[in-house]
């Protein structure tokens, strides 16, 4: 290895160091966003549900009701559900198609080492 080649190493190496750093930040931001979304909420309420006022409760309690509440939130639980299991299959399956790259690069020398035939995504072949 020669110097350019050395360096160059070392510059690719900063700049993934550089992109992980960068992930953190935005991934502890994206954190920190939401738990303010949800401090704002509460502020919010605390002043209508704290005085005990029994018309200003039940007012509040007419608007969660006419918004029907209870059955956006499955759906948005259910949709937000399917997408994180979605993200998290295509990261496995990603992560599965490396790993299978790489080990039939160390099955290529030895006619004894066999993997178990999956395809290079991890799936039965059919």
């Amino acid at each position: 290895m020669n110097k350019n080649e050395l360096t160059l190493s070392l510059k690719k190496q900063s700049v993934k160091a550089l992109e992980l750093w960068l992930g953190l930040i935005k991934h502890a931001l994206s954190v920190a966003g939401g738990v303010l979304a949800i401090w704002l909420i509460f502020e919010g309420l605390e002043p209508i549900l704290a005085g005990r006022d029994a018309a200003a409760i039940s007012a509040f309690a007419r608007v969660i009701d006419s918004l029907k509440l209870g059955s956006s939130l499955g759906y948005l639980w259910g949709a937000g559900a399917t997408g994180f299991y979605l993200l998290e299959r295509s990261g496995k399956k990603r992560a599965i198609k490396k790993k299978s790259a790489l080990q039939k690069q160390l099955e290529e020398g030895e006619p004894n080492r066999t993997s178990c035939h999956l395809t290079e995504t991890g799936n039965t072949p059919q």
